[in-house]
């Protein structure tokens, strides 16, 4: 009996210290993007959930599932088929390790005791604690920002998944204190101090997602209750607050707003089955394109930039699963709240509703730490829902299934060191000769990796392997299209004198942001280059009319090179008449 229990509180006490710490694997330096936490905190995971089913072996294992685990089961069954019956050559291998790694997860607080879940908050409000201090620290200028855009951003690198985290952990906060009856004594002292470091960080963030994430949820919880005059007082509140939030950042609003009316045309082409994982990346710069193409004269057309992100994961789901998977994950998602589980389950029931809330305006989907937060609630719900289905495991499906956690644990391995090889080379500059061919190859795990190609192909263009280049930057624009990359793919043609692929690009690139100039300074190069002087003339003057968000060096350029050529023209057209 004591040896159980001492083995659920090691098992509680590593799986809160990974959600604790998973934020601050951002911040580590090194060569592999986002990658590095993942491949860690899923490791130890699979050693926890190893170590559980190694423990059972020698004794019966009933298995009893509830609704929710019966929702999670069929959604991960139609997404699992999906990519059998129509496998997408958009998603990462390191995501089939991410989602291999949240699915433990969620095994492993489903089937903590009680006790032992009522510990978990104080771990996500210990990881909110330490990135409060770390944002405190970057606003007073003592520690560096994780993005030289934003003065504060903790150890993550937009003060967007920042906020979010704070929030989340706030809303943990608040529930483990009302747990507490709000007491400010004893062990319950230390709830009301954390939310005095984070509330101030998350007001530092200037997240408004994340303001709401942890607002709608705390509002709704702890002050309306069942009061239906109050409910109604409270919606036409949070009418105001929209509003107010939505004009104190228009322009980002105007981009978010861009985004989703974009994002729909994604759902008209496949609505019952989607994209697939990793197919919104893929899909949607051509999608805004279109969008703006049909509605010339929106308003939002200043807003169009480059973009991957859908800034609300539901409307992603629905790109990406299409209605069959957004139906199943709502479902699964309801079950958890419907029911109400034992009172340990409390903070989860908040904290997935502050999870949700911000997954409307932000992409926590995208940022392991915070996705991370979504099977802990999960879980914790779960394990306190009645059970509609249970049997006895035989010692054969238990061995059965240590088998898979083993080979889930050699294919995070097996891709980790392929990552960290491929990373390696790219620091060291050993892609700058050689033949780069292989690494292209779908059964590579980085052939799939947008920063890893993005950095591959500026060392190629350094190292004068242009040839090289295009081919990585076109292998990315099938991955993550975007206007800057087809001005990429647009400038090596025009160097190699192929201008009708040149000009092409460019084209496609000022659709997707007609109100950038490079794309329009791209078509005046091979316009130029084809001595077609009545359009470079056009396109000249269309450079120094248009209105731009930000003016750098290359806005600069353009539009030096536009009056200049205008100025030629009409002084040919003068010498000429006279």
């Amino acid at each position: 009996m004591y040896k159980q229990i001492f083995y659920r509180r090691i098992l509680t006490y590593t799986l809160g210290t990974l959600f604790a710490l998973a934020p601050l694997a951002h911040g580590i330096p090194r060569n592999m993007n986002d990658a590095l936490p993942v491949f860690l905190v899923v490791a130890a995971c699979l050693l926890l959930a190893a170590a559980s089913f190694a423990g059972a072996l020698g004794r019966p294992l009933r298995l009893r599932l509830n609704w929710t685990d019966l929702w999670i089961a069929l959604y991960l069954f139609y997404a699992v088929s999906r990519e059998i019956v129509a496998p997408s050559s958009f998603m990462e291998s390191v995501s089939r390790i991410e989602w291999i790694g949240l699915v433990i997860v969620y095994l492993l607080c489903r089937n903590l005791p009680a006790e032992e879940r009522s510990r978990l908050p104080l771990f996500v409000v210990a990881g909110g604690v330490i990135q409060a201090v770390l944002g405190l620290l970057q606003w007073g200028k003592l520690v560096p920002s994780g993005n030289g855009l934003f003065p504060v951003t903790g150890s993550f690198s937009n003060p967007g998944p920042y906020g979010g985290y704070l929030a989340i952990a706030a809303v943990c906060a608040l529930s483990a204190w009302k747990r507490q009856n709000f007491a400010f004594h004893g062990k319950a002292l230390g709830l009301p101090l954390a939310l005095l470091l984070i509330l101030p960080a998350l007001v530092l963030s200037d997240s408004r997602a994340a303001w709401l994430a942890f607002l709608l949820p705390c509002g709704y919880g702890f002050l309306l209750g069942k009061k239906r005059g109050w409910q109604l007082a409270a919606v036409a509140v949070l009418v105001v607050v929209v509003a107010l939030l939505y004009l104190y950042k228009k322009p980002s609003a105007d981009a978010r707003l861009l985004a989703w009316q974009s994002s729909f045309g994604m759902v008209e082409e496949r609505p019952l089955f989607g994209h697939g994982s990793g197919g919104f990346a893929a899909n949607y710069m051509p999608c805004q394109a279109e969008f703006l193409d049909r509605h010339p004269d929106t308003s939002y057309s200043l807003a169009a930039d480059n973009n991957i992100l859908a800034f609300n994961d539901w409307l992603r789901l629905l790109c990406e699963q299409g209605i069959a998977g957004g139906v199943l994950f709502l479902l699964l998602v309801g079950s958890a709240f419907r029911c109400s589980g034992d009172d340990s389950a409390g903070f989860a029931r908040q904290g997935l509703a502050a999870w949700c809330v911000f997954a409307f305006f932000s992409y926590p989907a995208s940022v392991f730490a915070l996705k991370m937060c979504f099977p802990l609630f999960l879980g914790c719900l779960a394990a306190g829902l009645r059970t509609v289905w249970e049997c006895t495991l035989s010692r054969l499906v238990r061995v059965s299934a240590l088998g898979i956690l083993a080979v889930g644990a050699w294919l995070s391995v097996e891709t980790y060191t392929e990552y960290h090889s491929a990373y390696q080379n790219l620091h060291v500059g050993s892609y700058r000769q050689g033949n780069i061919a292989p690494l292209l190859t779908d059964a590579v795990p980085v052939s799939r990796d947008k920063y890893f190609l993005y950095m591959l192909s500026e060392q190629l263009i350094d190292a004068n392997r242009l040839p090289e280049a295009l081919r990585v930057k076109l292998r990315l624009a099938d991955i993550a299209p975007s206007s800057s990359l087809h001005g990429d793919i647009g400038m090596l043609y025009l160097d190699s004198h192929r201008l009708d692929s040149a000009a092409a690009h460019f084209e496609t690139a000022r659709r997707m942001t007609p109100n950038h100039i490079t794309p329009t300074y791209g078509l005046f190069l091979v316009a130029r280059q084809r001595a077609d002087s009545l359009r470079c003339l056009r396109l000249a003057r269309t450079i120094l009319r248009m209105p731009v968000r930000i003016t750098n060096n290359r806005v600069l350029k353009a539009r030096h090179e536009a009056k200049a050529f205008i100025n030629q023209y009409e002084n040919q057209v003068l010498t000429k008449n006279n």
